[in-house]
């Protein structure tokens, strides 16, 4: 295998030969640059929020996501912070959390429309916050279907790594149509992708309980 190959595998320097990949070599970057950052916190969270707000720089998958590293560390940030900061954003009145839950699914939906042009990842830390008050606003709105959510939550984190493989089927069965997919029939499928991806997770989990435990370290 020449060099120029098995960096395209990894994506260094290059779109990666494995769609996933993107993924692991962004996450193994970013988790080196907080470990080189950590001992100075003040600089790892300015570094982050600053890249919250900027874009790729082209078009391809060669290099790394300033805003994805923005999101990495915002994530750090409000992880340090747990579970003082949940316990207090709870505390936010309602109507703050449904104003964010809709302000970021109209963005969302701005975003699959010609007619609004948004960079992509502008409101990513948007999207942390609703996810976070979406929980807070289902319970009030709908506690039967907020505890149900929640015992869900076990699976969460496989159906978090394994999403990407349903993906990649989905494009293959895309490749099939004459025209690709609107965004809006992408985002239609989120449930599909989840439930197929939890089923999954029950298959393991039911017939291979040990295994579950080496791939996601759980206990």
């Amino acid at each position: 295998v020449s060099p120029a190959s098995l960096a395209s595998v990894f994506g260094l320097g290059a779109c990666p030969m494995l769609t996933p990949m993107w993924f692991l070599r962004d996450l193994m970057i970013f988790t080196l640059a907080a470990f080189l950052l950590v001992k100075c916190r003040p600089a790892l969270y300015t570094l982050g929020l600053f890249c919250l707000f900027l874009n790729r720089w082209d078009d391809s998958l060669a290099w790394p996501s300033p805003y994805m590293f923005g999101d990495f560390v915002l994530g750090i940030m409000l992880a340090s912070a747990a579970p003082g900061c949940l316990n207090r954003w709870e505390k936010i009145p309602l109507a703050v959390h449904a104003a964010i839950l809709l302000s970021c699914t109209a963005l969302i939906w701005a975003g699959c429309t010609d007619t609004f042009l948004l960079p992509d990842g502008s409101f990513s830390g948007l999207t942390v916050l609703a996810f976070l008050s979406s929980g807070i606003v289902l319970r009030a709105a709908s506690p039967g279907m907020s505890r149900l959510l929640a015992g869900w939550a076990s699976g969460s984190f496989f159906v978090y790594c394994s999403h990407i493989f349903v993906l990649i089927a989905l494009t293959g069965v895309e490749a099939c149509f004459p025209a690709p997919w609107p965004s809006w029939a992408w985002w239609c499928l989120v449930p599909v992708v989840y439930m197929l991806a939890r089923g999954v997770y029950l298959l393991v989990r039911r017939h291979a309980p040990r295994a579950l435990v080496l791939m996601t370290g759980g206990k």
